[in-house]
């Protein structure tokens, strides 16, 4: 019988499958330093953003403070001043109404004597 020879082939895969399993965790070592190198550079983009957006928002915090301290102060003189005016020229509502400025009525107080 000259059939193939059994032996040399099961010698051969015991060979065959330490190089596959060599070259796999090459492989792997290979994209886990691939994967820390990429979230480094993440990490580094991230980081680069964050202190942009920071350095962004010190002129828009004077801008927001001159807001607050000036200007603010302003327009709600200026809301009560319309307020009153409507109060006296009820032809005005309409326009506060769309605005959500309608000066809001006065509430009596509740008497103290309660029906029982």
């Amino acid at each position: 019988m000259n059939g193939p020879d059994n032996s040399s082939a099961s010698e051969k895969a015991p060979d065959s499958l330490q190089a596959q399993v060599d070259s796999l965790r090459k492989l792997f070592a290979i994209t886990l330093v691939v994967l820390v190198f990429f979230t480094a550079a993440i990490d580094l983009y991230l980081i680069r953003q964050v202190m942009n957006v920071r350095g962004a928002l010190v002129p828009q915090a004077a801008a927001i403070e001159q807001f607050t301290r000036v200007e603010l102060p302003n327009i709600q003189a200026f809301t009560t001043s319309l307020q009153t005016f409507a109060k006296t020229h009820p032809d005005i509502n309409p326009i506060l109404a769309k605005y959500s400025l309608v000066p809001k009525p006065n509430v009596a107080a509740p008497s103290a004597t309660t029906p029982k």
